[in-house]
């Protein structure tokens, strides 16, 4: 009875620690989330002519800023082409600890001149390989436009895998849309729409089109603009932008110009005539793309005959581009699916963890041949080649944005088996199993010099670091600070490639001490391994403890932050 009773102790701690935990990724990512909606222009940010300069040096204004996309003018008022942000769009597509917004150019024929970045949530040492390697930044360079957003056999930057792999997904996810319009570039607003449907509150994009929301937000209806599907259509001097109405019956409800280049009287005649703006109401989309203006006798408007022929035919043609438009979405979804699958990676970091488990949970640990065996590939392959490690810089940037299953499937998964193991076992799998960094520490333990104990007064003082590195990092990841979570750990020096300064001191100076005291590093500098040593299950973990305190205490200053 004492022993079940003591087992129930046990789990509901776990529980307890587990919330915390929890509580503290939550108050992180809310955190986060509440400082992108602040932010103007729903994530994308304000662009200064400067940073365009590179593209266009004949670029004087930037107009328009619909979905983070901005025309490039010269001084005569000319377009010299355009310029987009691959944020917010691309914002759920996390590299290694955050997304990276891009800018790319555009020339008026939708050839893609450049693209360089502008800002970044993932670690700065991995951005910065990215921006100096013009092989990378210059592979899109001269593509169309569609042939950029499909470009799939990319070379990723070394050191920096994960991170240019994010870059080249948004870049695809961006330009998986319509491109701006360059001859019309004014975006629909709800007051024109009301000309067409007068309870309109507001507006939803969908596909090509966009759904017209009722005073309950409720559908009624869909609008499209023919431009730039039906620029092509020219009247008698000129194409014509036009604003087509669908009824919730998906029936024709009428039509209203907007922009034109053709001859001001003749539009205005088009526009002043009933008889030729309802007279094809009550078509269906596939109905009024099959129409044909000679056959079906479509009367033009006295005196503005091209005019209104071209405006007749303008909304044929975009009805054609509506049309096909939905069939290639039914087309689609019964094509087979060609989703993401892991990378060659991602699966020798499922392996080398499948291998940590086995060795975890048998006794193949001890023997010193396999032992030394793995922790050697450990080093090799987990460290130097792929990189794959759990560390304070992936887990915030997790918490922020979520796991980055896309580019980071292998480490994702290892991260949350490094999490739940410890909380629902006795062991500590990824600190005594899996870490390359604890396995270089384990090979060099005694092999140059006696192994010395550290005074306990020293030693109470040195195990503050470890929770003090994890209150700069709930700090960091909470108010949205600068500072270089991988600089505080040595785990980035593995990628040599790109590895700063701090990263690269910190594994050097940890080794050295783990030459005299064996495993200084993980007892005294790891915050990861303090975090994973508070989940992890025990004997005493029945017990209100020391670092529950410290827990606590940090879930606390997360939510005080939130408030």
């Amino acid at each position: 009875m004492v022993e079940s009773s003591q087992t129930i102790r046990v789990w509901l701690m776990q529980f307890i620690r587990a919330a915390i935990f929890c509580g503290i990724i939550l108050s992180i990512h809310l955190g986060h989330a509440r400082r992108v909606a602040e932010r103007p222009d729903s994530g994308s940010i304000p662009l200064e002519l400067e940073q365009v300069l590179e593209f266009f040096p004949q670029a004087s204004s930037l107009e328009g800023s619909a979905s983070g996309t901005q025309i490039v003018k010269d001084k005569a008022g000319e377009t010299l082409g355009y310029v987009l942000q691959t944020s917010p769009i691309s914002d759920d597509i996390v590299g290694y600890s955050g997304p990276t917004n891009s800018l790319l150019a555009f020339e008026i024929d939708d050839r893609l001149i450049g693209m360089r970045i502008l800002e970044s949530a993932d670690t700065r040492e991995h951005v910065n390989a990215i921006q100096q390697n013009e092989r990378f930044r210059f592979t899109w360079n001269g593509l169309p436009r569609e042939e950029a957003a499909n470009l799939q056999d990319i070379d990723a930057v070394s050191g920096s895998t994960l991170t240019s792999m994010a870059i080249q997904q948004g870049i695809q996810k961006r330009l998986g849309g319509d491109p701006p319009n360059l001859k019309f570039p004014r975006e629909i607003t709800l007051e024109e729409v009301k000309a067409l449907f007068p309870q309109a509150s507001s507006l939803r994009q969908r596909g090509l089109e966009m759904e017209v929301l009722g005073p309950h937000q409720e559908p009624i209806g869909l609008v499209l603009r023919s431009s730039p599907h039906a620029d092509q259509v020219i009247g008698y001097q000129g194409p014509t932008d036009v604003l087509l109405g669908f009824d919730a019956e998906n029936q024709f409800v009428g039509f209203r110009l907007r922009e034109s280049y053709d001859n001001d009287p003749y539009v205005d005649y088009v526009r002043e005539d009933d008889y030729f703006r309802n007279s094809l109401n009550g078509n269906t989309p596939l109905e009024l793309s099959q129409l044909d203006l000679i056959e079906d006798q479509i009367e033009g408007v006295s005196g503005a005959t091209m005019t209104s022929q071209g405006v007749a035919e303008t909304l044929i043609s975009t009805a054609k581009t509506m049309t096909q438009s939905e069939a290639k979405l039914v087309t689609a979804d019964n094509e087979p699916s060609t989703a993401w699958s892991p990378a060659p990676r991602d699966y020798g970091t499922l392996g080398v963890l499948l291998v940590g488990l086995i060795l975890a949970f048998t006794k193949l640990r001890g023997f010193r041949f396999v032992r030394i065996g793995y922790q050697i590939t450990l080093i090799l392959y987990l460290g130097f080649l792929n990189g794959d490690m759990v560390s304070q810089a992936f887990l915030a940037g997790a918490a922020q944005h979520g796991l980055p299953w896309r580019s980071a499937f292998g480490l994702s998964i290892l991260t949350l088996a490094a999490l739940i193991v410890p909380l629902t076992t006795r062991r500590q799998v990824y600190c005594h199993q899996i870490c390359p960094h604890g396995a270089l520490q384990q090979l060099i333990k005694g092999r140059f010099c006696a192994p010395r104990t550290v005074p306990r007064r020293l030693d109470r003082a040195l195990r503050i670091i470890p929770p003090a590195l994890l209150l700069v990092t709930v700090l960091t990841a909470m108010r949205g600070w600068s500072i270089n979570l991988a600089a505080i750990e040595p785990f980035d020096a593995y990628l040599f490639q790109v590895a700063g300064v701090g990263t690269i001191s910190v594994a050097v100076i940890g080794l050295i001490v783990s030459l005299v005291v064996p495993m200084a590093y993980c007892h005294y500098g790891c915050p990861t391994g303090a975090m994973l040593g508070f989940l992890r299950r025990h004997g005493r973990s029945d017990q209100w403890s020391r670092r529950d305190t410290v827990a606590l205490g940090l879930l606390i200053i997360a939510i005080a932050l939130l408030a």
